[in-house]
């Protein structure tokens, strides 16, 4: 009956928001090279076998060119087993093992054996700089991660409060296992260091290091399973860099989840057009409904942050949990409207959205910042990633003149509708309507789909 359960669920990818120091960042990127030259060296070390080659992995690591060999995509007679332990040598010879973990290694490894054994298709994936972790990310609180692979710098900023709110939930249940696992550990370290096991209070401090004590001593009741109908937080996580909405270079952390594999499926075939804004963040229209989410609470002074448990002053709101408090503030206040949109829009078996270019405003409006400071990039992140859980089909649709185009006869103004400002159709037509319901429908006209005449 479990092996059933196992086999009826799925996996969904979320990101949330990353913010190393200039040195862990360092530490990051070092890191990926490494795991680029292991996943080469292990992929040209297949590639050997696959031909009848004998060469040993350490052999292959020494001799970088091979990586550059012609793709055979035969199958490499080789376990699993026989390639850790070549790994197991090359890590040591080619010093991979003080950069990354040794799980960090094995997961490149095996997951190469596995493109190995299954080729993907033709054509050549563009791959942003990307970091597996594996189990090696614990999450420590809202704003705080600890990736192992970073060492002293283990501790980090990351919102990882950014989540639909179930997935938060399971990353929460997630994280109380991991603190059971860690107190566990430190309560036996202790016992082993007062029995006289000197070696044993280093590992006292590495746990303290990594987590408060405080959260170590005073836990919520036990951790007693989960809910087969939740979603559940894996271990698979990773890191890579990411573009930002206003163009800049940023990192990300991704976490998998798994989850039933029935969940509601779009109901309604028809096609719904997505708009988003400034004055209005989100409209929607479909054939039969249009909806609106607007929120007054953008851009209200954020209040300091709780008092630091070193000192007896707030938190400065310059500070790295200043911030994060300030961004996690607005999200709060949205989250309920995000959420109410989502489960509205996914009820649609297709969902046109616009491929946004967030630096497009040319009214001197940041529209980039805006759509960070509004968590609208983060919506639509929700709405990419849990779409094909339901079944919906996401239409990126091209947004040129959608906001200044009618959406009954088609008519092209020469300008852009100003924030707050109605469209107003200039031909005899004289149609009238919210701008973004408006430009919601014509991106909707995009896809074959008549708008209606009506409202």
């Amino acid at each position: 009956m479990k092996a059933k359960q196992k086999q009826d669920r799925q996996t969904v990818t979320l990101g949330v928001p990353f913010y190393p120091t200039p040195r862990a960042e360092a530490k990051l990127l070092h890191g990926i090279q490494v795991a680029d030259e292991v996943r080469d060296t292990v992929t040209c070390f297949l590639e050997g076998r696959a031909t009848g080659k004998a060469e040993r992995l350490i052999d292959v690591a020494q001799r970088r060119a091979a990586s550059h060999a012609r793709r055979t995509h035969r199958v490499p007679h080789l376990t699993q087993a026989q390639l850790l332990t070549q790994l197991r040598e090359a890590r040591d010879v080619r010093g991979w093992g003080k950069v990354l973990p040794t799980s960090t290694i094995n997961l490149i490894g095996l997951d190469a054996l596995n493109a190995a054994l299954h080729p993907p298709g033709r054509g050549k994936q563009n791959r942003s700089p990307r970091l597996d972790l594996d189990g090696g990310l614990w999450v420590l609180d809202p704003f705080r991660v600890c990736i192992h692979a970073l060492g002293e710098d283990a501790v980090q900023w990351a919102d990882t409060f950014a989540l639909p709110s179930t997935y938060g939930a399971a990353l929460h249940r997630r994280q109380v296992r991991h603190l059971q696992g860690e107190r566990k550990r430190l309560l036996e370290a202790q016992q082993r260091f007062l029995n006289g096991d000197q070696d044993a209070l280093a590992d006292c401090i590495r746990i303290g290091g990594r987590v408060q004590p405080s959260d170590l001593e005073h836990r919520p009741e036990p951790f007693c399973g989960e809910e087969q109908d939740q979603p559940r937080a894996l271990e698979r996580t990773a890191v890579q860099q990411v573009r930002r909405p206003g163009g800049e270079i940023g990192w990300e952390i991704s976490m998998t989840f798994s989850v039933p594999g029935t969940l509601p499926r779009s109901l309604i075939a028809d096609t719904v057009g997505i708009d988003v804004g400034a004055d209005l963040p989100l409209a929607w229209a479909s054939g039969t409904e249009t909806g609106t989410f607007a929120q007054n609470l953008l851009w209200l002074p954020v209040p300091a942050a709780p008092t630091s448990s070193l000192a007896h002053a707030p938190t400065p709101y310059d500070h790295h949990l200043g911030r994060a408090w300030g961004r996690r503030l607005i999200l709060d206040a949205l989250r309920a409207g995000y959420e109410d949109a989502l489960r509205r829009i996914l009820r649609y078996e297709r969902i046109v959205l616009e491929d946004i270019d967030w630096t497009g405003f040319n009214d001197g409006f940041a529209f980039a910042e805006f759509a960070e400071h509004a968590h609208l990039h983060t919506f639509v992140g929700w709405l990419k990633a849990l779409a094909p859980l339901h079944g919906n089909r996401i239409v990126p649709v091209d947004p040129s003149f959608t906001s200044r185009t009618c959406s009954r006869c088609g008519w092209v103004n020469e300008r852009r509708p100003r924030r707050g400002e109605l469209f107003v159709c200039e031909r005899p037509c004289g149609h009238v309507q919210v701008s973004h319901l408006n430009a919601a429908l014509v991106a909707r006209s995009k896809v074959g789909h008549p708008t209606r005449t009506r409202w």
